[in-house]
């Protein structure tokens, strides 16, 4: 995955501030509300942002989206495998979080990624810093390194 230019995060964080505004006042946001249409050079890194939100949100709420609900409306999301490796560390990580014990050979079995690096413990894997990092935090909160969720700037080193 390249690097996400800064004038890009930030439209990346227009989209993804509103969806979670809207989720915040209303108890919940359609994704496809939020997204840019298809086609549009930022749509897919949109996405993967708004699922990763949504699935820590559904949590939060008492209503867990499963990734393989979205596998259907948005088959975009499991083609790029860097990106649904982030987004599937995600799952695991607020899943943990829950209190439930995934196993990473679980996500690669069915999402055919790599999770070698992910840690099996309490401590999330530490990523490079990426655009909170660079932008004071985003709507989603979250510092360079706090392991909440991977960064969408690291290179392709």
């Amino acid at each position: 995955m390249t690097r996400v230019e800064t004038a890009d995060w930030v439209a990346i964080e227009e989209h993804v501030a509103a969806f979670e505004e809207a989720y915040a006042r209303d108890g919940f946001a359609t994704i496809a509300e939020y997204l840019p249409p298809t086609g549009h050079p930022l749509r897919s890194r949109v996405l993967g942002e708004l699922v990763r939100v949504e699935l820590e949100l559904s949590r939060a709420k008492g209503r867990p989206r499963q990734l393989d609900e979205y596998r259907e409306e948005y088959p975009e999301l499991f083609e790029d495998s860097e990106q649904l490796g982030d987004i599937a560390y995600e799952d695991y990580r607020v899943r943990r979080q829950a209190g439930e014990r995934p196993e990473p050979s679980e996500y690669a079995r069915r999402y055919r990624i790599e999770v070698g690096h992910w840690v099996t413990g309490d401590r999330a894997p530490s990523f490079s810093a990426g655009p909170k990092a660079e932008h004071g935090g985003g709507a989603h909160g979250g510092g360079a390194n706090d392991g909440a969720r991977p960064s969408l700037l690291r290179g392709d080193d």
